[in-house]
């Protein structure tokens, strides 16, 4: 092994003792974000966490690789909470030295729970709410489900020489569906000139996206292990309006932030970090760095999320 995968093992372990520290230390009271805003962000953040723990890094070089996937995703707000377990299978194909061609499939299903959660009301989705809003809610119970499923393609490339030299750069774009259903909490609103008034906001929906990858990696060796960093890069090439249904006393109003001029906000860029360990006579990997990173980084892009775990583990055939 070279002088620079020596150096790699006890800078992986600093930083993975530096993200473990940073992820334990008290922080400071978030911000109380409304119900709709939180809505928004939990099943955002779980396709985040698909994207982030797709199987699109590539093994020593082979004619062909398949992989397996699972992990467990779960991302919270206060008493709210998106979980539930994920799963991915990719292929690769070497096509020339430098050139690899990469798809993947995935379908996930998590749940959504919670309860006796307050927080402000908002509805951004609809203009005609006969309701003073915002104002503080009791949310007595969240329910439902979200399923993330899709197919993507990606396309790497060894780089042969410069600083990155031994490196891997990767292209690619998916087709996710985040399908939400039942994703309904009934409320009671605490404050305000419509105090008492009660109903059932729902925000159960389907949403088609694009995201484009720009991922960097790499492999280190030293005997029946592999270390395996990776940063993934997502943009969004479409955006969606939030939509949502609110039902109270003498109303039921179905809308979408994109037809009332509120903006399209589903499908946010992000920025995720792994650090696969790999043992290679078993063709098994935790990714580490996911596990250690995330719970920094998506309560960072998406505001209102306090909690995040990703653990993911594949294997190879």
């Amino acid at each position: 092994m070279d002088s620079r995968a020596c150096a790699l093992f006890p800078w992986a372990a600093r930083m993975a003792a530096l993200n473990l520290i940073l992820a334990c230390l008290p922080v400071a009271a978030a911000q109380e974000h409304d119900i709709e805003y939180v809505a928004e962000h939990l099943p955002e953040a779980a396709a985040n966490h698909r994207l982030a723990s797709l199987p699109l890094w590539q093994p020593a070089p082979v004619a062909w690789s398949v992989a397996s996937q699972v992990a467990y995703s779960r991302n919270s707000s206060g008493e709210l909470a998106l979980a539930g377990p994920m799963a991915a299978i990719g292929l690769q194909y070497r096509l020339a030295p430098r050139w690899t061609l990469a798809a993947v499939g995935f379908y996930d299903r998590l749940q959504f729970s919670g309860e006796n959660d307050q927080r402000p009301l908002e509805v951004r989705f609809a203009t005609s709410v006969p309701l003073a809003l915002p104002a503080q809610a009791e949310f007595a119970s969240l329910g439902g489900r979200a399923t993330i499923a899709g197919v993507g393609l990606a396309l790497a490339r060894d780089i042969a020489s410069g600083w990155l030299k031994q490196w891997q750069v990767t292209f690619g774009i998916v087709a996710q569906r985040v399908s939400l259903r039942d994703y309904a909490t009934a409320y009671r609103l605490l404050g305000g000139p419509s105090a008492g008034a009660t109903g059932v906001v729902d925000y159960s929906a389907d949403y088609n996206l694009l995201p484009a990858l720009l991922g960097l990696s790499r492999r280190f060796e030293r005997g029946d292990w592999t270390l395996g960093p990776h940063a993934l890069l997502v943009m969004p090439l479409v955006r969606r309006g939030v939509e949502g249904r609110i039902v109270g006393q003498g109303f039921d109003i179905h809308g979408d932030t994109a037809e009332v001029g509120a903006g399209k906000h589903f499908g946010d860029p992000a920025l995720a970090f792994g650090f696969d360990l790999e043992y290679r006579p078993w063709r098994a990997w935790l990714d580490v760095g996911a596990l250690l990173s995330q719970p920094l980084a998506e309560p960072a892009m998406h505001k209102g999320i306090d909690g995040s775990v990703l653990l993911s583990v594949g294997l190879r055939f």
